[in-house]
C-alpha cells in the first residue's frame, strides 16, 4: 500500500513540473532570418534539428508548451525567409542545449 502511495505521489510530482520545464523563459523573437537548418543524427536512433538564424541558435522539438508537431515546424521554416520566432527554455553552453522553437510566424513585407 505504501509503494503505491509513494508511486501516486512521484507521478503526481512529475505532472506538476514537466508542463513548467518546456514552459520556461518563453518570449518572442522578431524579425529573424533563417540562415540555415540541420538535422544532426545522434546514435543513429534520435537527432535533433538546429536553426540557424540572425536571431541566434535555436532546437525545434516536441515539448508541452509548442505540442509535438516539431517536424512540421521544422519544415515550415525556410532557409532565406523572415519570422517571428517564440522560444522557450534557456541557452546552456556547458550542457550544450539552447532554446527550443514553440511558435513561428512568418513575417510578410
Amino acid at each position: 500500500m505504501k509503494a503505491r502511495v509513494a508511486a501516486a505521489a512521484a507521478i503526481a510530482a512529475l505532472a506538476l513540473t514537466l508542463p513548467a520545464c518546456s514552459s520556461m523563459n518563453q518570449q518572442w523573437h522578431h524579425n529573424c532570418v533563417v540562415d540555415s537548418k540541420e538535422r544532426l543524427i545522434k546514435d543513429g536512433t534520435s537527432s535533433t534539428k538546429r536553426v540557424y538564424t540572425s536571431c541566434g541558435s535555436f532546437v525545434v522539438n516536441d515539448s508541452i508548451a509548442g505540442g509535438f508537431n516539431s517536424q512540421d515546424r521544422f519544415n515550415q521554416l525556410k532557409e532565406g525567409r523572415t519570422y517571428d520566432l517564440q522560444v522557450g527554455d534557456f541557452r546552456n553552453g556547458f550542457m550544450g542545449s539552447l532554446p527550443n522553437i514553440i511558435d513561428v510566424n512568418e513575417v510578410t513585407k
